[in-house]
């Protein structure tokens, strides 16, 4: 059970750090992305799995 204690604080760990250091850009884009909503905009999205799947 250790190992998945330290695997589990490791990834909390970088989510924070993602937070502390991307919080103001990722308000930013939330603005954007709900101003584009509001205003009867599209927004596209692909990821980088399961050959980019649109999500």
């Amino acid at each position: 059970m250790l190992q998945i204690m330290r695997y589990f604080q490791a990834v909390t760990d970088n989510l924070v750090q993602v937070l502390q250091e991307q919080h103001e850009a990722m308000q930013q884009t939330s603005h954007v992305l709900a101003d584009t909503v509001e205003q009867g905009g599209s927004i596209y999205i692909t990821g980088c799995s399961h050959s980019s799947l649109f999500a």
